[in-house]
């Protein structure tokens, strides 16, 4: 799994969005990068790259920024864990990077939300 990091450097913020927080997004990549060593050298399963996906989808997107939009995604990320569907521009975020149809990425990223949500905790 080396290099999986490496894999995300070609994310761009779309159109509107605020450049992205490039410590954050290093921070995310080492952390998925050092998750994936610890966890196959322990024979446990390995992270969903969904959820890295999901994550840096939330920083490029903007929000990491401040308090303030941290507060959003946490509101958007609740209607999803409630049932709800995501906001278009994580989805389409998302989309791009992955070339996943929607309903698939629904699919996909649900399972991804209690998690995010706690680690925002």
């Amino acid at each position: 799994y080396a290099g999986v990091g490496a894999g995300f450097a070609h994310f761009q913020s779309p159109g509107g969005a605020p450049p992205p927080n490039q410590p954050m997004i290093k921070r995310i990549e080492e952390r998925v990068t050092q998750s994936l060593v610890t966890q196959a050298r322990d024979g446990e399963s390995v992270e969903d790259p969904m959820f890295a996906a999901l994550q840096l989808a939330c920083v490029e997107l903007g929000y990491d920024i401040d308090q303030e939009s941290r507060k959003r995604l946490i509101g958007i990320l609740e209607v999803v864990q409630a049932g709800g569907g995501f906001s278009e521009d994580i989805l389409e975020h998302v989309k791009s990077k992955t070339g996943e149809n929607e309903s698939n990425l629904q699919q996909m990223l649900r399972p991804q939300v209690p998690p995010l949500l706690k680690s925002m905790s």
